[in-house]
């Protein structure tokens, strides 16, 4: 892991493992690790910042808080920590169909009613999308030069 010292961070210099350690972090913001949530808020801006930099220049890289710290994740990280994600959002997905259930649609106007039968059906076909992928993934996606294009929209079809 080598140390990010320079700021504004020149995306070109960066490399997959680097660490962008507190203390430049702590330059880049003007707040100090002290002060808990400022300097949370903080690390939050500068990595939505060097997400920036990195799109302007077509580097898709991925960045993750760790600590104080904000690192560019290796292959390997970036694999599992996207997935995670991944599975995280659907988790949260199915969480708000559950919740949709409680919802009392007697207690909405005419017109709530019909958003809200449109909001439903909206987050069950998500739900039913992701389903449907993790079973294809399942059965499909035996090496990853079939799961590159389809990400890539070259290939759409089972």
């Amino acid at each position: 892991m080598r140390p990010v010292t320079q700021w504004p961070i020149d995306p070109h210099t960066l490399r997959k493992g680097d660490t962008i350690p507190a203390d430049t972090i702590e330059k880049i913001t003007g707040v100090k690790r002290t002060d808990y949530k400022r300097y949370q808020l903080a690390l939050l801006k500068a990595k939505s910042l060097i997400d920036q930099e990195l799109e302007s220049v077509d580097i898709n890289w991925t960045l993750r808080i760790h600590g104080e710290t904000i690192r560019v994740l290796t292959d390997a990280e970036a694999s599992q920590y996207n997935e995670d994600a991944s599975d995280a959002a659907r988790r949260r997905i199915e969480r708000c169909a559950f919740r949709m259930c409680g919802v009392d649609p007697s207690n909405l106007t005419q017109e709530e009613r019909k958003q809200h039968d449109r909001r439903v059906l909206k987050i069950a076909m998500r739900q039913r999308m992701l389903r449907e992928s993790d079973r294809r993934a399942a059965i499909k996606f035996r090496d990853n030069s079939h799961a590159k294009r389809m990400i890539e929209g070259g290939d759409s079809h089972d």
